[in-house]
């Protein structure tokens, strides 16, 4: 049963299939190659392989290529976000510089204003021993004219 099953399907493949017969002429002889419809379809076949993988190897190469432009886009998306940050930090710093100079410049008149009052303090404080020292003269002397 099985060979009846192969000899129906030799026909069949030898009917979609025919043998070729392929001539060569060189100088006075010519000569023939047949190629068995097995040989065809193998022949066939690999043809089919060598498309496929060259066209499955040219659509990775594309899409790595898009994928590697993908990735320089995202840098560069990175990259600005990044010099937008720095930039509102710069001025943020500048704020903060600026905040701190006025303090500074506020501190500097406290000081000042402090310097002043405590010159005067010293001043009257040296006024008020002056003034202790001669009244206490003053009752030292009233003491001796009382006696």
């Amino acid at each position: 049963m099985s060979s009846w099953v192969i000899g129906v399907f030799g026909r069949r493949l030898r009917q979609i299939v025919p043998e070729r017969r392929i001539y060569i002429r060189s100088d006075a002889k010519t000569r023939y190659r047949a190629l068995s419809p097995l040989a065809q379809i193998a022949t066939a076949i690999l043809a089919a392989l060598t498309l496929g993988w060259t066209a499955y190897a040219t659509y990775a190469l594309i899409v790595s290529a898009i994928d590697g432009h993908r990735a320089e886009a995202r840098f560069e998306t990175m990259q600005e976000a990044y010099e937008a940050r720095i930039d509102a930090m710069k001025t943020v710093q500048a704020g903060l510089e600026a905040e701190l100079g006025a303090s500074q410049e506020q501190g500097n008149l406290v000081a000042e204003q402090l310097s002043k009052k405590q010159s005067v303090l010293i001043k009257t404080a040296n006024s008020l021993r002056n003034a202790e020292v001669e009244a206490e003269g003053l009752r030292q002397e009233f003491a001796l004219a009382i006696e």
